[in-house]
């Protein structure tokens, strides 16, 4: 059996290291110990189970050290180019309570108006640390490893090669959204890898169904849904979806299979008080007036009173951390055409924009350095299809990327939501993380040498 990569005659030096941290920021230090326990036990993991590519482990570490630079430069220059930040204040806030109830013994959350259950994530973790935000900042590191570990994970199972697979996770890790908010104290550093844990399964079921990887799927798309509605629920309908069309079951099974999937899965919606599936929700916001109010008032106002939003509302932000970052969006349910012209150019909004003209202020032109590169992936993506088709010709190209279906699946699912309801880019940004990290991972499909049969 190889050595394991990490000599562990090295755990004291760090621990000395840790010791003299702690003289000048306690929270810090314990932050580091607790991230590089996490560490030590992921490699370990990793290496029993046989995973030791060593681009993966290369790419772990540069990931780790960028989002670690960028949260304590976050953290110590108070750094926020979209201005609010209500969102991670109050989760720490929270997060104090729940701490300070659990140590009494009370594990009560009543009178703590929950939308969802970060915040009791956070009081876990500060109940084993401190109280302090930069731990639970810290902690993000640790869940943006698991994202690239994942999406790794994720090309090499869709036949993407060991270069590519390291080099996307590597865009995965510094794509700046997710690299700005998910440093933050916010649900987004949860709802990133589980969306991408999800779609990895996914991809594991479609070519060997366990009841074993449902069970987990089941657990992850729950907790999707509890944290954001419309990226838990595109993720559910993505594996329905895609075990009909795509899945290698035979038809016999598929069909038993999917049944049974069917009807389990509606419940991950009635957990989080939607109903059997999200038959409450449903109602409430694919009515017309509410569309439009979300679209064409909710998010041009520069403030709003989140306390009395819905616990089951859409956009599910407490803070519209966006103000004056919002493109005007038509909606008109008398005539069907125009809505679909009106739809298609919100969808493209959401999901080329900003463009230049909806930035208003200078710290709004931390966008570009997301939107540039973009439409640069975009158009890799485009060209790889367009010769795949060009080569093998429509379906055979449809057979060779079955793998990555759900991916465009999942993406499209994603977007269509947000663009429904979301006209914010301060809030688009940060919710399509997912989206655009699925759409980043198909990027090696375009470079799949041909091989003639």
């Amino acid at each position: 059996m190889k050595k394991f990569l990490i000599d562990y005659r090295i755990i004291p030096f760090f621990l000395v290291i840790f010791a003299l941290i702690a003289f000048l920021d306690k929270a810090l230090a314990i932050g580091l110990f607790l991230l590089f326990l996490l560490f030590l036990f992921l490699f370990f993991l990793l290496w029993k189970i046989g995973i030791r590519e060593k681009q993966l482990y290369v790419a772990i570490i540069i990931v780790t050290l960028i989002h670690l630079a960028v949260v304590l430069f976050i953290y110590y220059t108070a750094f926020n180019p979209f201005g609010g930040g209500a969102d991670y204040e109050k989760y720490h806030s929270i997060g104090i309570e729940i701490a300070q109830r659990f140590t009494q013994g009370n594990f009560s959350l009543e009178g703590l108006r929950l939308n969802h259950y970060f915040p009791v994530v956070v009081g876990i973790l500060y109940l084993f640390t401190m109280s302090e935000m930069l731990i639970g900042q810290l902690f993000s590191v640790w869940m943006a490893v698991i994202t690239i570990l994942f999406a790794y994970l994720l090309i090499r199972e869709i036949n993407g090669s060991k270069r590519s697979a390291f080099w996307v996770s590597l865009l995965v890790g510094i794509y700046p959204s997710y690299l700005f908010f998910g440093s933050l104290l916010l649900k987004d550093m949860l709802v990133v890898p589980f969306s991408v844990i999800g779609l990895w399964l996914v991809i594991k079921m479609m070519k060997e169904f366990s009841w074993k990887r449902f069970l987990i799927f089941f657990i992850i798309v729950s907790a999707l849904i509890n944290l954001r509605l419309y990226i838990g629920f595109a993720l559910l309908l993505t594996l329905l979806v895609c075990w009909l069309l795509i899945s290698g079951v035979v038809w016999k099974k598929r069909i038993i299979q999917g049944v049974i999937m069917t009807a389990l899965l509606g419940f991950t919606l009635q957990f989080s008080g939607y109903g059997y599936y999200g038959i409450t929700a449903v109602k409430h916001f694919l009515n017309p007036k509410t569309i439009i109010s979300y679209r064409e008032v909710l998010y041009e106002s520069v403030k709003v009173d989140t306390e009395e939003t819905t616990p089951v509302s859409p956009k599910e932000e407490d803070d519209l951390s966006g103000s004056g970052f919002s493109f005007k969006a038509k909606t008109s349910f008398e005539n069907p055409v125009s809505f679909s012209i009106d739809y298609s150019k919100t969808f493209g909004d959401t999901l080329l924009g900003p463009m230049p003209w909806h930035i208003k202020y200078r710290r709004q032109l931390y966008s570009l350095i997301e939107i540039v590169p973009l439409y640069f992936f975009v158009i890799i993506i485009i060209y790889g299809v367009v010769r795949s088709i060009r080569n093998w010709g429509f379906l055979k190209t449809i057979k060779r990327y079955r793998q990555g279906i759900p991916l465009l699946v999942f993406s499209l699912l994603a977007l269509g939501a947000i663009a429904l309801f979301i006209t914010n880019y301060g809030i688009i940004m940060r919710v399509r993380v997912p989206a655009f990290i699925s759409i980043l991972c198909l990027m090696p499909l375009g470079f799949i040498k041909r091989k003639d049969n």
